[in-house]
């Protein structure tokens, strides 16, 4: 291209008009060679942003996989837990019936004592009845029959 500038320069024999043709020429030159680079930094900046959420995307996975482990290792920590606490329940129950079947025995006896021992002194007297204690197993039992079912 400059060849031919020269070439008409020459011809036309006008430094003007060579500077012109230079000029043109060289506009066309670096237009196109700006579009190259700016293709090419798009072309450059896409390839980042890939390579980028591709980054973000296996730390993501890595980050997910781990929590999943921690998480899995936490619920089964837990579930020991839970059977751990439910036997120790199961355990303080059974000696709470233990304690007031001994209480309610106990009571029953001494007062039949007592009640001889008055008796003997006054034979006429009397005394009110007893009601029954509490049935405070009443939940556990329709309970342990639904489980049964």
């Amino acid at each position: 291209m400059e060849t031919l500038s020269v070439i008409l320069g020459a011809i036309g024999g006008g430094a003007g008009l060579a500077s012109v043709l230079t000029v043109l020429f060289s506009y066309r030159k670096y237009r196109a060679e700006a579009e190259a680079a700016r293709v090419h930094n798009e072309q450059t900046e896409m390839e980042y942003i890939k390579k980028s959420f591709k980054e973000l995307n296996e730390e993501t996975k890595t980050q997910f996989r781990e929590f999943k482990e921690s998480s899995a290792a936490e619920i089964k920590g837990l579930h020991e837990e839970i059977d751990r606490l439910n036997a120790t329940i199961k355990e303080l129950n059974n000696k709470l019936l233990s304690l007031m079947s001994w209480v309610e025995g106990d009571n029953k006896r001494y007062r039949e004592w007592l009640e001889n021992k008055i008796r003997e002194f006054d034979p006429s007297i009397g005394f009110i009845d007893t009601t029954d204690p509490p049935n405070i197993y009443a939940h556990e039992n329709t309970s342990e029959q639904s489980a049964d079912q």
